[in-house]
């Protein structure tokens, strides 16, 4: 956490600069202070600025900037951030007497110093800049941000004549102020290893290693083979080994964490965030006062009558089991369990059914009840695991509830006292993890809501200290809890929970805290793939052997989920602060609850903001020490400080066996329901929507999608009120936000579980987000230059998809693309004696391009030529150019249902054949076919077919779902001929499918047909759609042609951002208008080193290893010299044929490596991503080539932080 002070919320530096600036106009030394008004005017025009310079909408970022200077001309910020707008407007003179300003008003500050060298820099004067740098470091000598850039400016500018020992010197200083930094560390080694100095080097890497614990396995071989050379004194072979080592490290998130605090020195530099001189608690983080409220019990109004005094229960949940929009009320007890419906003013006694009962109820049945969609039907499931097992009931849609499965743990009877769903591996659907705080069971969704044991293959421990599987150490014989009786010991309380999940490290993926026992609790890491690795040495902070309960929220608003752990009455509670996804850090949270948690044996802990004020509080329920009472509610006052507000709730008694939160009345906050004594009990909230508040629903696609889980829960929502923000994970049908004073909020942001985001611009107070239907990985947009505009082609390199899954689960191949895709000669117009085309990445992928060319392909007017672009597994075959004559159409053609299809077949339009039923999956529909009737064709000696068409892709972490399920596979397309007996004989079992938008399938039927009937079928269950069909008859082997090849004249790596996105048709692609353009990223960066910005030309002209690195939002414009490219001869035309070769990553969450652009692919990989024991190739021009390109370093912090820290915009 950053220093702060305690009475302002402030950081340090910019309060002790506000107490400078008031003493400064208190002297006499400047104009006065601007009003109160006036800063926040000034406030809202630097959130605004700072969104604009974040879309890349430099106009509006500079007026905006203007506006905050003009305001507050005094404050360096807004002077600042004008001149960074108008640097990367290249209005250099504009710019620089403007930064003049703000080094006057701050001549010492790094940021202000930092963005006056870059326009030194691009007005040419080099050694100038390097100069500014040096002053500001000299001023700022423990910022690394700022040493950093400095040492990569004297590493540009110098060359090959800085000395190692400069570099070092450079490094060791940062290192003084950093000393955990990884990877100023591992440049820090790689130079005392060039400089022979072998000890040095070998006690660096032996201190790298101390900060790696546990050392990944890839970079243990390698670090180890770093040692042993060093030991040698054996140098080529250190040096190797240490670049080798160097490069696996990339990948680590403790490497990427210490990188992203470097910053990236290739780019220009990042704006000013905080006033330099504003009033302290102008953006102030704390909680504003308690409006006036209460929590009274509301029994008499909600449950008089409606439960007989009989009836005992063990555990509470609240969902809406109907779907009227209310909550409902489900118990769970002894004599089994029921659902109480929601009619708003009052609870109506319906006990709802549920088959599977009998073997269900028993004496000593104690239950905890868990609610979620697990059949992904759209209505909510329970989950009931206790001291029998745990069963799951479908809601059957009809006021009835039927069991589904008992679930099997794999080693006999297994009982468990606590579980947790979510949609853990992504794929879609809802998974079980389940505990009995001796072991984890992993029950891992197959299909149709019903689950499969899945423990050993994820990496979660299946016991601790050698605790076998069986009935929890945690319930006794009697059913009852270990944590203790009622007064009259007739009433359990359920067990403490000791599971919570979250996206703890920041990387997009559920990871899981679990707390054990023996006190070794562990947090859990997802590599994705449904894979997880222990990290809790790692991660650090959970290792409180008193710890018994565990609950995730974000509770200081920064965007990284905290962790609140209790324990017995005697061990209290903590509060674990997540750095930034690096570590937890609980240090100087101890005492932030006060006596909230004395005297109390936590079993529940609720986060929830019970006075909508925008920070969770909490609510804690247990067991209490006589005249204490079992229920503690502490209110979050922000700044990290927490207070105990007794005076807010009824007398209650010293056992809470549970509670759970919900607006039961649905007015705005959010009430409680107790068990007590095996009694519930409603505690409305009266006052809490006196502030703002929203209540936000998520729906995932039922049909032809099967991306996220209904409710959407593992998502992540983020709110933006002003300068106020807030995340909250789902964890339920509908949201709850607190939005304090503000009514309204700016913007929503929600990251799917999928990892999709989706904005929602000035939201309602009750918002329902539906699942955006859109690509998110397909591959680079090809636009061209037609003589008018840029037009959308198609998408390129959609053979490549390293990292992704199969629909059988296995690794997709790791070959480069190889693509050849046609450009008709309309698409392609001659520009200033060039032909220029744009490549641009505008979906969630990063793109290794190694070589484009461009075929000019000139022939008689009378023919047309096609190239086979349809995707078949590797090996991908070279180019073959089909000359067309005579295109005939079929006399016939039919859909599955019978309907004639053929005029929809016809033309290469805005036609498409697909009427066919969606399936659960994007991709899968249900089986469907055309069949062509080509006519009399006896007598021909070649016959062959062309349809034109697109596919909406199988996303990997669809296939890793269907890689789960028996009851779907998927069919690629196979032809059948009639077999000449009334049978239809297949023919081709795998034709291959358009790989991408506007694509052509070549389909060679000569000597396939068996019998005079000249019928062709093309069946599939691939959601693929038709526009075109024809087929030719003995066209001349080779029709006369003239082939030109160009390779890239130019070519410039740059941002562009995103072009508008639509479908021409019901049935059509999604594709791009290139006018259209929105500058705001859009997608969750790979982190690592891109190709820097600016000529890439080299990179593109052969497939050697050396390639383009790019990602969303960014475009190589490229063009190819036809100043001495003949004309074609009168009478032919030109057409053209584009060839790209390199790989596609999809930024899809179950994509091995997803987070990352390393490991770099490389020609000949066997694998991706590969083993210790291959790796790219380590040859001295590929060095040189990454040293001298790929020097861009992209962080996720930037997309992350977007709505926190560049405000709500407009």
């Amino acid at each position: 956490m950053r220093m702060v002070n305690a009475i302002t919320g402030m950081p340090i530096a910019a309060w002790i600069a506000w107490i400078t600036m008031a003493a400064c106009v208190l002297a006499g030394c400047g104009e006065s202070a601007p009003s109160r008004d006036v800063w926040e005017e000034a406030l809202s025009a630097k959130h605004t600025g700072l969104a604009y310079l974040y879309r890349n909408d430099l106009d509006g970022a500079a007026g905006s900037f203007e506006s905050v200077a003009r305001l507050v001309p005094g404050e360096p910020l807004g002077h600042a951030n004008r001149a960074l707008a108008l640097l990367k407007l290249q209005d250099y003179e504009q710019a620089a007497a403007s930064v003049d300003r703000a080094v006057d008003l701050a001549p010492e500050d790094g940021e202000v110093l930092s963005i006056k060298s870059d326009i030194v820099a691009a007005r040419g004067d080099r050694e100038a800049a390097l100069g500014l740098l040096a002053h500001a470091v000299g001023h700022n000598a423990s910022d690394v941000v700022l040493r950093y850039k400095y040492l990569t400016e004297m590493r540009r500018l110098r060359g090959p004549d800085l000395q190692e020992e400069d570099a070092l010197a450079e490094l060791q200083a940062m290192l003084e102020y950093e000393p955990d930094n990884l990877a100023v560390l591992v440049e820090l080694n790689e130079i005392l290893v060039r400089l022979d100095r072998w000890r040095e080097a070998s006690a660096g890497y032996r201190r790298m290693a101390g900060l790696l614990e546990p050392v990944p396995e890839d970079i243990q071989t390698w670090l180890d083979r770093t040692l042993d050379a060093l030991d040698r004194r054996d140098g080529a072979e250190a040096e190797s080994s240490a670049g080798i080592l160097g490069n696996l490290l990339v990948v680590d998130p403790a490497y990427r964490a210490s990188r992203d605090r470097l910053g990236d020195p290739s780019q220009q530099s990042p704006p000013l965030y905080d006033f330099r001189t504003a009033p302290p608690d102008l953006e102030a983080v704390a909680a504003d006062a308690l409006v006036d409220m209460a929590f009274v019990d509301a029994g008499d109004e909600w449950m008089e009558g409606n439960l007989s005094e009989e009836e005992q229960w063990t555990d509470l949940a609240l969902a809406d089991v109907d779907g009227d929009g209310r909550l409902d009320l489900a118990l769970a007890g002894r004599q089994g369990l029921t659902v109480l419906s929601n009619p708003v003013d009052g609870r109506e006694t319906v006990s709802s059914p549920w088959s599977g009962m009998d073997d269900l109820v028993s004496g000593d049945a104690v239950f905890r009840l868990v609610p979620g969609d697990f059949d992904n039907d759209g209505d909510m499931d329970m989950l009931a695991a206790g001291t029998s097992s745990p069963r799951v009931y479908h809601n059957e849609g009809d006021g009835t509830f039927g069991l589904a499965q008992t679930l099997d743990p794999g080693t006999g009877p297994m009982y468990f006292d606590s579980a947790s769903r979510v949609d853990f591996d992504h794929d879609g659907d809802l998974d079980v993890l389940a505990s009995n705080r001796s072991a984890l069971r992993f029950f891992r969704h197959t299909e149709g809501g019903v689950f499969e044991e899945a423990t050993s293959a994820t990496g979660f421990l299946e016991s601790v200290s050698g605790v076998p599987g069986g009935i929890a150490e945690s319930v006794s014989a009697d059913g009852v809890s270990a944590g203790g009786d009622s007064a009259d010991g007739n009433f359990a309380v359920p067990p403490a929970q000791p599971l919570a999940w979250g996206d703890f490290d920041l990387d997009g993926a559920v990871d899981v805290v679990a707390l054990f026992d023996d006190g070794a609790h562990r947090l859990y890491r997802n590599l994705r793939q449904g894979r997880w690795v222990d990290w809790t040495e790692r991660f650090g902070g959970i290792r409180w052997g008193g710890a018994k309960t565990v609950a995730a929220a974000d509770f200081n608003n920064d965007g990284a989920l905290d962790l609140f752990m209790a324990g017995s009455a005697a061990e209290g509670c903590r509060l674990l602060w997540n750095d930034n996804g690096r570590r937890f850090d609980g240090e100087d949270t101890l005492p932030a609850f006060g006596d909230a948690c004395d005297g109390l044996d936590a079993a529940a802990v609720r986060p929830f903001d019970f006075d909508n004020d925008g920070f969770i509080d909490l609510a804690l329920a247990g067991h209490s020490e006589p005249g204490l009472s079992g229920l503690r509610l502490v209110r979050n006052l922000g700044n990290g400080a927490f207070e105990e507000r007794a005076d807010l709730l009824p007398v209650l008694l010293s056992a809470i066996e549970d509670v759970e939160v919900g607006d039961l009345d649905d007015d705005g906050d959010l009430d409680l329901v107790l068990l007590t004594e095996g009694r519930p009990m409603v505690l409305r909230n009266d006052g809490g929507n006196a502030n703002g508040w929203l209540k936000v629903q998520l729906a995932a696609a039922l049909e032809g999608s099967g991306k996220n889980n209904f409710y959407g829960i593992g998502s992540t929502i983020e709110v933006n009120a002003g300068s106020h923000y807030q995340s909250l994970q789902v964890d339920a049908a509908v949201t709850h936000v607190g939005l304090g004073s503000r009514e309204t909020a700016d913007v929503i942001r929600v990251i799917w579980s999928n990892g999709v985001p989706q904005n929602r611009i000035d939201p309602e107070s009750r918002t329902l987000i539906v699942e955006p239907q859109r690509l998110k990985g397909s591959c680079p947009s090809l636009y061209t230059w037609n003589g008018d505009r840029f037009v959308f082609v198609t998408h390129l390199m959609t053979r490549s998809a390293i990292g992704a899954l199969t629909e059988t689960g296995a690794p997709a191949w790791p070959d480069a693309a190889n693509d050849y895709v046609k450009i008709r000669g309309d698409q392609l117009r001659m520009r200033d004696g060039k032909f220029e085309v744009r490549v641009v990445e505008e979906l969630w992928d990063a793109v290794y391009m190694d070589k484009m060319e461009l075929l000019v392909v000139d022939h008689p007017g009378e023919t047309d030529i096609f190239v086979d672009e349809k995707y078949l597994p590797p090996p991908y075959p070279d180019l073959e150019i089909h000359t067309v004559t005579d295109p005939r159409l079929p006399v016939a053609a039919l859909d599955h249902h019978g309907n004639d299809i053929l005029s929809a077949l016809a033309a290469r339009d805005s036609l498409y054949v697909g009427d066919y039923r969606l399936g659960d999956f994007q991709g899968v529909p249900e089986m469907h076919s055309i069949t062509l009737d080509l006519g009399d064709l006896k007598g021909a000696e070649r016959i062959h077919l062309y349809l034109c068409g697109w596919i909406m892709p199988i996303e990997p972490s669809s296939n890793l779902a269907l890689s789960q399920r028996n009851n779907v596979a998927v069919i690629p397309p196979y032809l059948e001929v009639p077999d000449g007996r009334g049978q239809w004989r297949t023919v081709i079992p795998y034709t291959g499918f358009p790989s991408g938008e506007h694509k052509t399938v070549f389909i060679d039927l000569t000597d396939l047909f068996p019998a005079d009937d000249y019928r062709v079928r093309l069946t599939t269950n691939l959601e693929l759609y038709w526009s075109e069909a024809f087929f030719t008859v003995d066209e001349p082997v080779r029709n006369e042609r003239r082939i030109t090849r160009l390779s890239p004249d130019t070519a410039d790596l740059h941002y562009r951002g995103y072009s508008r996105e639509y479908r021409t048709a019901p049935y059509g692609p999604f594709i791009r208008d290139y006018r259209v353009l929105s500058g705001e990223p859009q997608w969750l960066p790979f982190e690592g080193y891109r190709t820097r910005y600016g000529d890439v030309t080299p990179l593109l002209r052969a497939s050697d290893n050396r390639y383009v690195i790019y990602s969303s939002g960014e475009e190589i414009k490229v063009t190819f010299d036809a100043a001495d490219l003949p004309a074609p001869p009168p009478g032919w035309t030109r057409n053209f044929v584009l060839h790209t070769d390199g790989w596609l990553k999809e930024g899809d969450l179950n994509t091995a490596t997803a987070a990352t652009i390393e490991p770099l692919p490389f020609h000949g990989m066997a694998d991706y991503p590969y083993g210790p024991e291959s790796r790219y190739p380590d040859e001295a021009g590929l060095r040189a080539y990454r040293n001298a390109y790929n020097t861009r370093w992209v962080s996720q912090e930037s997309f992350r932080n977007a709505l926190r820290l560049h405000g709500p915009g407009r």
